[in-house]
């Protein structure tokens, strides 16, 4: 009989690498292997790193990591990979057409207080782990290394618009006959004058 085991939960150590084409960012994970790991694209536009294994029995080990992407990041191209017990995940950027003066950073996104850090320039250190509701994955794809990017599903806006309708339609229905409702109350209370 399988028990199940006790998870201790824990923030990897974190570093940036920026750069004008790229930026990527170090996750280190002593004691997993690629295959222990899951990279997701939310339909938000983060990264969620995630990983689990077991220590002995009884016991294991697992984290969750958030990361905001930047908008100037290529979505479609973001991979990672393992080497040595940490995991890259490499974010290509878009070409700069115009530099504006506030320029979006990836984030990681703050367990304790939900509050978005913005990430320094150059290289630096994070800690913080976020613990947010489960992604929608549609379709993934196997880098060379074998961890999965799970990209969103798209949108059906049409399918919303329906739902919308639908809704909006119900609600003025549900207003027309509490107001025939109401009229034909008061006019059934209403004396016989004749």
């Amino acid at each position: 009989m399988a028990v199940n085991p006790g998870y201790e939960e824990f923030e990897p150590f974190c570093k940036w690498q920026r750069g004008e084409e790229q930026d990527i960012i170090g996750l280190h994970l002593h004691g997993f292997k690629r295959d222990q790991v899951r990279v997701q694209l939310t339909n938000l536009g983060i990264i969620v790193v995630s990983g689990e294994r077991l220590l002995d029995e009884g016991r294991g080990s697992r984290f969750r990591k958030e990361i905001r992407v930047s908008k100037d990041c290529k979505t479609n191209e973001i991979h990672a990979h393992m080497t040595n017990s940490i995991l890259y995940v490499v974010m290509p950027k878009r070409a700069p057409s115009v530099l504006p003066s506030t320029q979006d950073q990836p984030t990681v996104l703050s367990q304790s207080s939900q509050e978005k850090e913005v990430a320094k320039p150059r290289t630096e250190d994070h800690n913080n782990v976020a613990d947010h509701t489960a992604t929608k994955p549609l379709s993934a794809g196997e880098c060379s290394t074998g961890i999965t990017l799970v990209k969103p599903p798209s949108c059906n806006s049409s399918k919303v618009w329906r739902i919308g309708s639908v809704m909006k339609l119900t609600i003025v229905i549900a207003l027309l006959v509490g107001l025939v409702a109401t009229v034909m109350h008061k006019y059934l209370q209403a004396p016989d004058i004749m």
